[in-house]
């Protein structure tokens, strides 16, 4: 048993239950702001890119603009970078978060819904990132 599971396992008498209790709730509410943030967060930044793909399609013919261009073009090259390691980042967080609830709701009897297994057990894996990824990439690309 892991030391997690060994300090999250409530005794038999109860006494543990509020820790249990203030664990699990920590770990939803970070994972659930975490989620809100960072869709926030990448939709600001692809907002931002598509506005300066306009932009560039807009003054592509302007020869007087042509360093600005290739400015801007960094420029979103590297929003598409920080958006990708803010996401992994964030990703590897909410993924241990979901851990711990589904390790408390494993190791509590007491509770009887366990929302975070039945999670686990129907989401898809991967379905989020892999659209992000998609997206992302194509950005890039453009």
């Amino acid at each position: 048993m892991s030391d997690l599971n060994q300090n999250l396992t409530p005794n038999t008498n109860g006494g543990n239950d509020n820790f249990v209790l203030a664990a699990y709730e920590f770990a939803r509410d970070n994972r659930n702001h975490g989620d809100a943030t960072l869709w926030e967060m990448t939709a600001i930044v692809w907002g931002a890119q598509t506005l300066l793909l306009g932009f560039i399609l807009e003054a592509m013919s302007k020869r007087s603009v042509q360093l600005l261009i290739v400015f801007i073009g960094v420029l979103g090259l590297v929003l598409c970078r920080f958006n990708y390691v803010v996401v992994r980042s964030r990703r590897m967080v909410c993924n241990l978060m979901n851990k711990i609830c589904s390790e408390i709701e494993t190791n509590t009897t007491k509770m009887v819904y366990k929302p975070q297994n039945r999670l686990d057990a129907e989401y898809k894996r991967e379905t989020q990132s892999r659209w992000f990824n998609i997206v992302n990439w194509v950005f890039v690309f453009v």
